[in-house]
C-alpha cells in the first residue's frame, strides 16, 4: 500500500474517532440535560424515590455532571436533601449468609456534592451535607470554605482513604495522656454514628443479629473497628483511669457496637462500670450491649430494674424492655409482662414489649390495641 493510501486511511480513522467521541459527548450532554429536567420538576411524591435511586445509582460521572450543573435548577429543597442522603448512605443493604451485607461505593466526586449542599440556600440541606461532610473528616464542618481548608490539607484521595486516615488519627487521640485530650477525643466520637441500628432476622429457623451499618456509616464503622477503637476504649475502662474517662469509654464501646467476641473479652470490666450508669440519662445503648453479652448477671440487673424497685427513668424504661427481648432468656418474660401491665399499646413502649415477648416466646408479634392491663 502506498504512503498515499497509509494516510488516506489514518485520516479517514481520525475523523471516525473524532466523530464517534462527539456522539458519546452529545449522548452524555442528553443524558445529563435530561436528568436536569427530571429532577428540576420533582416534587418527591412516592414513586420519585425510584427515579431517584436509578439515577444515583447510574453512571458516578453522569450523578456528579448533573448536579455540578444542575444543583440550581432542582426547585425542591426536599429533593436536594434526599439526593445527598442517597450518595451519602447508598441503597439498602441486602441479605446473604444469613448477614446483611452492603456493596456501597461513594461516588468519586462526593464531596465535590456535600459542597454544592454546604452552599445550598435551604438549612435543611446544608444540614445534611454538614453531617456527611463531618463524618468523614471527623471534625466539625459547617460550610464550603472549612471543607474545602481540610481537603487542601489532606489532599485528592478517594474518600475510603480519607476516611480512614481521618479515623485513625481521631481514634490515636484515645491514646493521650493529657486528659482533656482524651476527653475531647471520646466525645468527638460519640458524635459520630457507626451504624443505624440493630437488626434481629429469622434464617432457617434460627435468629441472626447484627448491626445495620450501609453506606458512609458503614465504611466508618469499619474504619474505627480496624484503628482499634474497642481495645482502646477498653483499656481506659481500668479502675486506675478518672470516673468521667472509664463512662465515656463505656458509652463508646456501646456506641460503635463491638462483635460479639470482642464484648465477651470486656464483660468483668462492664459488669463493673455498667450498673452505676443505668439510671444517668441517654444510656439506651448501654442497655443494648448489655443484652448483647447475654450473661446471667445482665438478666438479674434487667428484672431487677422492673419487678424488685430498680430506679429506672420512665423515658428509659423502654430500653429496658428492648433489653430484655433481646436477652433471649425466658427469665424475663413475667419482668416484660409486668411493664406491658403498666404501658399503653398505642405508645412505642407497648409495642416495644409486644416485640420482645416474641422473640422470647415464639408467638408472633401483633400489635395489640386492645390491651387493658389483665
Amino acid at each position: 500500500m502506498s504512503c498515499s493510501a497509509w494516510s488516506q486511511r489514518i485520516a479517514f480513522l481520525a475523523i471516525a474517532l473524532a466523530m464517534h467521541s462527539t456522539c458519546v459527548a452529545d449522548s452524555k450532554s442528553a443524558g445529563r440535560d435530561a436528568w436536569i429536567a427530571t429532577l428540576g420538576r420533582m416534587t418527591l411524591q412516592p414513586n420519585d424515590y425510584q427515579t431517584l435511586n436509578s439515577f444515583i445509582q447510574s453512571d458516578p460521572e453522569l450523578v456528579f455532571t448533573t448536579l455540578r450543573d444542575g444543583w440550581k435548577q432542582i426547585d425542591s429543597a426536599n429533593v436536594r436533601q434526599v439526593l445527598i442522603q442517597l450518595l451519602v448512605n447508598g441503597t439498602r443493604g441486602r441479605l446473604a449468609n444469613g448477614r446483611l451485607e452492603d456493596n456501597y461505593t461513594p461516588n468519586p466526586h462526593l464531596l465535590d456534592i456535600l459542597a454544592l449542599g454546604l452552599n445550598d440556600p435551604s438549612s435543611q440541606v446544608n444540614t445534611v451535607a454538614a453531617q456527611a461532610a463531618a463524618g468523614v473528616s471527623f471534625r466539625d464542618i459547617r460550610s464550603a470554605s472549612q471543607l474545602d481548608e481540610w481537603r487542601r490539607t489532606t489532599g485528592e484521595r478517594p474518600i475510603r482513604e480519607l476516611l480512614v486516615s481521618a479515623c485513625l488519627s481521631a481514634v490515636r487521640d484515645l491514646s493521650s495522656m493529657r486528659l482533656d485530650e482524651k476527653l475531647s477525643a471520646f466525645r468527638a466520637l460519640l458524635s459520630f454514628p457507626f451504624h443505624s441500628g440493630r437488626y434481629m432476622l429469622s434464617v432457617n429457623r434460627s435468629t441472626v443479629s447484627g448491626y445495620n451499618a450501609t453506606g458512609l456509616i458503614g465504611l466508618r464503622r469499619q474504619a474505627a473497628i480496624d484503628a482499634g477503637v474497642i481495645g482502646l476504649a477498653g483499656r481506659c475502662l481500668n479502675p486506675d483511669n478518672p470516673q468521667t474517662v472509664r463512662e465515656l469509654a463505656l458509652r463508646l464501646i456501646a456506641h460503635i457496637g463491638p462483635d460479639d467476641e470482642s464484648l465477651a473479652k470486656l464483660e468483668p470490666d462492664i459488669r463493673r462500670e455498667a450498673p452505676p450508669l443505668l439510671e444517668r440519662p441517654n444510656v439506651n445503648e448501654i442497655y443494648d450491649m448489655l443484652a448483647q453479652l447475654k450473661a446471667r448477671w445482665v438478666i438479674d440487673s434487667l428484672v431487677q430494674c422492673v419487678s424488685q424497685g430498680g430506679a429506672v427513668p420512665a423515658n428509659l424504661s423502654w430500653a429496658v424492655a428492648n433489653a430484655l427481648g433481646n436477652t433471649g432468656d425466658a427469665r424475663a418474660i413475667p419482668s416484660l409482662i409486668a411493664l406491658y401491665d403498666t404501658a399503653n399499646p398505642n405508645d412505642f413502649q407497648g409495642q416495644i414489649i409486644e416485640r420482645g415477648l416474641t422473640q422470647l416466646t415464639g408467638v408472633p408479634y401483633e400489635f395489640n390495641s386492645n390491651h387493658d392491663g389483665d
